[in-house]
């Protein structure tokens, strides 16, 4: 949680990872952090990349150094991910156990993305040229749409309060698509991992 901390795991770790790879292929999450400075809304091609934070500012760092060591290094910039078996709080969870309110902006618009989805790509992920993708599922909703949506399907009486407007954090995925790396959008991956969750809390 300080800048010094954040530069050794977000920078120094993974460029000493590609000194060590040896020519092998090396895969590092980055993140949709990036793209938080950026002046337009969205959604965010890999070339538009604007930090606005310490941790954005040291993942695109990373990136930079890590392809300069191993330019067929894979760099995904991740979104926020959730499942319904994670010991810390994500989005599934903190909708899936709320009681009485949630808040979400109608005027911030982000991809969330299931991490069973992450895993089944990794092995398109394997084969994708070097360089940096946009990794998740794209929306055209706001956080605020999705989370109505979400809680309809879950049939909880559960307010739902417009926050503040945040910067939108969004991606266009095109680039990997191309390769085969395919997500539900938002909205649908919240099904889906609804119904694993289901399925799970039956047997």
């Amino acid at each position: 949680k300080t800048p010094e901390a954040s530069y050794h795991a977000n920078v120094l770790l993974p460029v000493y990872l590609a000194k060590a790879s040896d020519g092998r292929k090396l895969i590092c999450f980055s993140s949709d952090q990036v793209y938080r400075g950026c002046e337009s809304d969205g959604p965010y091609r890999e070339d538009e990349a604007k930090p606005a934070n310490i941790y954005g500012a040291h993942k695109l760092e990373m990136e930079q150094r890590v392809l300069d060591r191993q330019p067929d290094s894979v760099l995904l910039r991740a979104e926020w991910m959730y499942d319904y078996v994670s010991p810390k709080p994500n989005y599934f969870l903190n909708v899936l156990h709320a009681s009485q309110q949630v808040s979400f902006s109608s005027r911030q618009f982000r991809g969330i993305t299931y991490l069973k989805e992450v895993v089944e790509n990794m092995d398109h992920v394997m084969s994708l040229p070097g360089g940096a993708y946009n990794f998740g599922s794209e929306t055209n909703q706001s956080m605020y749409e999705i989370t109505e949506q979400f809680l309809q399907l879950l049939g909880k009486d559960v307010q739902l309060q417009d926050a503040l407007p945040r910067h939108n954090l969004w991606m266009n995925c095109e680039k990997a698509r191309k390769y085969g790396v395919e997500f539900s959008d938002a909205s649908d991956g919240l099904k889906r991992c609804l119904n694993d969750y289901k399925t799970t809390i039956k047997q």
